[in-house]
């Protein structure tokens, strides 16, 4: 099979021997709706946006030690999403198409 630079595209690990597809066919499983799929990727944009935004309206509210694991929470999980997100496109090589609009 050849990409669009015109290069063979050859895999470097033999089918199946990925280590993580285990992982990724147990989360596959468990993930069977395109929604939570979807939302996967669209929580990786808004979880660092939405802690600065509740950190924003009510820091004063709820101190800095509060508003700063809060941040740091949302950065992390957004961390281990994109992680997630690149085994699941890299590794497994699946093609993900998500619709904008209908």
């Amino acid at each position: 099979m050849v990409d669009c630079n015109g290069f063979e595209n050859r895999s470097l690990m033999a089918e199946g021997s990925n280590p993580f597809s285990p992982f990724l066919s147990l989360l596959k499983k468990k993930l069977k709706s395109e929604i939570l799929i979807i939302n996967m990727y669209s929580l990786v944009i808004s979880l660092p946006f939405f802690g600065f935004f509740i950190c924003f309206i009510f820091g004063k509210f709820f101190g800095k030690n509060i508003s700063l694991v809060l941040n740091l929470f949302c950065s992390f999980l957004s961390v281990l999403l994109a992680f997630l997100i690149f085994f699941e496109i890299c590794l497994s090589q699946a093609v993900i198409t998500i619709k904008l609009y209908d």
